[in-house]
């Protein structure tokens, strides 16, 4: 959240997603949001749409650092993916068992570095697996059977939705 603090003036926000239990620096943030003009929404697991998809966070407790957090599902207009953020194995584990099949997506973006917990693989069903790297970054260890793609050696990666689901763009 504190990374949004540099947006007003320089950029218009209609929305801002987040969830009621941020730190008193975080909630300040989203009340100076508000004051140049943004709704705030508390998502709170409720689902909502844009962009003709269904958006649902999942919410959890990071075991590391006992922050706030919120694993993405998105569902619809030809895709289905889901986006992990920061949510290391031992959180990835907890998703799964939490929220079971609601987490499943052809896509799955992986935590900053690709560490995915088998518990999550096997609940979600994904085909694919976007990884977001830096260049010379270290990297996890690709699990098998699943196309993997990284931005630290492809760069930006880009995937459409269809009637055969989402599909790495050309």
């Amino acid at each position: 959240v504190a990374g949004l603090a540099g947006l007003p003036g320089h950029y218009d926000v209609g929305t801002v997603l987040g969830s009621r239990d941020l730190n008193p620096g975080g909630t300040k943030v989203v009340e100076a949001l508000q004051v140049s003009g943004a709704v705030a929404v508390d998502p709170a697991g409720r689902p909502w749409v844009w962009g003709g998809a269904s958006w649902r966070c999942l919410p959890f407790r990071a075991q590391a650092t006992d922050r706030a957090m919120c694993a993405v599902a998105i569902h619809g207009a030809g895709a289905d993916l889901l986006i992990l953020g920061d949510a290391g194995s031992a959180d990835q584990e907890e998703l799964a068992a939490e929220y079971g099949r609601q987490m499943t997506a052809e896509l799955v973006v992986s935590e900053p570095g690709g560490s995915l917990a088998p518990a999550l693989l096997a609940t979600v069903g994904a085909r694919a697996i976007a990884v977001p790297t830096a260049s010379g970054g270290s990297v996890a260890p690709a699990p098998s059977g699943y196309s993997v793609q990284r931005t630290g050696t492809q760069g930006d990666l880009r995937f459409d939705g269809g009637s055969r689901g989402l599909q790495p763009a050309a």
